[in-house]
């Protein structure tokens, strides 16, 4: 079962279980831009973990921080 990745042209959609993760070393390390309110909802939803990603500036890594303290606060 695939996750559907949407590519710039939206009617063509690329089935992830189509990749080949393993294979290519280049695929082990993906590097994305996500909105803010996006990586709040993925957090919220316990899609994503802090523990899976990493922040690549200093400005990223506070605004990631102040939102994890959020959600950690509203979820008590």
């Amino acid at each position: 079962m695939g996750m559907a990745v949407r590519r710039s042209d939206p009617g063509h959609v690329l089935q992830a279980s189509s990749v080949d993760w393993n294979e290519d070393v280049r695929n082990r390390k993906i590097s994305i831009t996500l909105d803010a309110d996006c990586l709040s909802r993925l957090l919220k939803k316990h899609h994503l973990h802090a523990q899976d990603f990493s922040c690549l500036d200093v400005h990223s890594r506070e605004c990631v921080r102040r939102l994890i303290l959020d959600l950690m606060r509203n979820s008590t």
